[in-house]
């Protein structure tokens, strides 16, 4: 019997059997889809949360919790905690352990996204790179990404009106902002921004100068000893606190960590699951063509060769239900990755094999193995004498 006809017979078996195997084959589908797919959301959601950072050491806002202070602030995703005097400001901006600070100041969204006032040293968080008009200079300018650009139907030249907060319910303002200019994509937090100078907040909102306040000041230190020491005295001697972005990021790692492993612990029951069925269902179709099997051994089918029939049906189940299951995930990020991206901010890595795709491979050629040895087994212990007579 020659290789081609025992991987011949394997399709044809499991091709008269398929109406009892496609539910459990989709559920190793789901498992090796799902993790995979949580694994490429992990990766990414882990390099959004660095690039989005920056290099900003610390920040400065309103008391309050320093969690939200950082997500509202840096990655934009809550509501600012208040706002702070920059009278009350301006004299730690001048502290010898500051190398850079930012202000920015919120209020405002244009078709729900963030209009952010801050200054000229902003862009350097994320070294922007200017692509076509300038910067925005005077009050009411405003600059946005590429991507932001044709999300929000904008152009250079073109005027709108921003939303006050963030309701859709909430009334526009009178004045108009102006596009000057457009930067490239930076793959960070800024491609989802519309930046405008911290004047324009102030002008729109009819802020006098002596009640002009920001939200928060994103500052870069001059030294990591400068990094721990300077929040101390801040939280001591200010009416506002310094938050340590990377204590606050460990903070979102714990707690996402449970939420990681109980998606985990679900994509590995559905794949466990339909291993298990498979299992079953293998053997139990084992003995009913017991005597299908005898009379191949009687034509001189060895008892290896048997084995290895079984081995690949298991194996082309669990590797079909691979290569499906990590291919809807590569089609996702073909298709979705930009929506993906405009909507939830998080950009996801290019389609390709990561180190847990190969490896849930290798878990595909192992559980083959396992879901075959049982029946493997009762094919060596089979007698043909026996076999017949019982038929």
């Amino acid at each position: 019997m020659k290789k081609m006809t025992t991987l011949k017979l394997a399709v044809l078996q499991l091709w008269n059997r398929k109406t009892r195997l496609i539910v459990q084959w989709v559920m190793v589908i789901l498992g090796f889809g799902l993790i995979s797919g949580f694994f490429t959301l992990q990766s990414s959601v882990d390099d959004q949360l660095v690039s989005d950072l920056g290099d900003v050491n610390q920040v400065w806002t309103a008391k309050g919790s320093p969690l939200q202070g950082l997500l509202a602030n840096v990655y934009h995703m809550d509501a600012p905690l208040g706002n702070i005097a920059l009278q009350e400001v301006k004299p730690w901006l001048k502290n010898p352990m500051v190398e850079r600070a930012s202000l920015i100041g919120y209020g405002d969204t244009y078709k729900g996204r963030r209009i952010l006032g801050t200054d000229s040293t902003w862009k350097s968080i994320y070294n922007l790179t200017l692509s076509d008009g300038s910067w925005p200079v005077n009050t009411m300018d405003v600059v946005l990404s590429k991507s932001l650009s044709s999300e929000l139907g904008l152009s250079i030249g073109d005027n709108f009106q921003g939303q006050h907060g963030e309701s859709a319910d909430e009334h526009h303002h009178e004045e108009k902002y102006h596009v000057v200019g457009l930067f490239d994509n930076s793959q960070t937090v800024a491609d989802r921004l519309l930046i405008t100078p911290l004047s324009s907040v102030w002008h729109v909102h009819h802020i006098s100068e002596e009640e002009q306040a920001v939200t928060a000041v994103l500052v870069k230190t001059n030294s990591p000893m400068a990094m721990f020491q300077l929040p101390r005295v801040i939280n001591e001697k200010s009416t506002f606190q310094a938050i340590l972005p990377s204590i606050e990021v460990n903070r979102i790692y714990a707690l996402l960590g449970n939420t990681k492993s109980a998606f985990i612990v679900l994509s590995v029951l559905f794949l466990l699951l339909g291993v298990f069925s498979i299992s079953i269902t293998l053997y139990e179709v084992m003995r009913a063509q017991q005597f299908d099997h005898t009379l191949l051994r009687v034509f001189g089918l060895s008892p290896r060769r048997l084995g290895a029939m079984i081995y690949l049906q298991a194996f082309f189940i669990t590797s079909s239900g691979w290569v499906i299951g990590v291919g809807i995930i590569k089609l996702i990020q073909v298709l979705y990755r930009s929506q993906i991206a405009q909507k939830f901010g998080v950009n996801l890595a290019p389609p390709t094999l990561t180190p847990t795709d190969i490896y849930l491979f290798s878990l595909a050629v192992l559980l083959a193995l396992v879901v075959s040895v049982p029946v493997i087994i009762r094919i060596f212990k089979m007698t043909i004498h026996k076999n017949i007579k019982n038929a």
